[in-house]
């Protein structure tokens, strides 16, 4: 799967489209779910968001199996949702659970096999 991302002028993020790369498929640009885009307007806006500039690679912190990221978007999300989990087990809820639920099933979307990775 390929994405697009389109920024603003203070480089937030405002939208996100993607095509599949499987050769029977259409190439042809699609929005990804409104709950998602909602979800990553939001987390924006939390002070532990950190967008990841390369693509990298995070380990499980229980198993130390290492998770490979495509792209900066994949990498950028799942560490936003470890700091929440980290925060959410400490009392302290910045965002819904609602919101952290719509990013991890956006994760699981873009990139299934470091999704499945991380929550071994």
């Amino acid at each position: 799967m390929k994405i697009k991302i389109t920024r603003n002028a203070k480089r937030k993020i405002e939208s996100v489209e993607y095509f599949d790369t499987n050769p029977r498929a259409k190439k042809k640009l699609k929005p990804v779910k409104k709950s998602y885009l909602n979800a990553l307007l939001k987390v924006q806006k939390t002070p532990f968001w950190r967008e990841i500039v390369a693509d990298s690679v995070i380990e499980n912190p229980f198993s130390g199996v290492p998770a490979h990221f495509n792209n900066s978007l994949e990498a950028s999300i799942a560490r936003w949702c470890y700091v929440w989990y980290h925060y959410y087990s400490k009392g302290k809820m910045i965002v819904p659970v609602q919101t952290y639920d719509n990013l991890k099933y956006f994760l699981l979307f873009l990139n299934h096999e470091a999704y499945t990775t991380l929550i071994d």
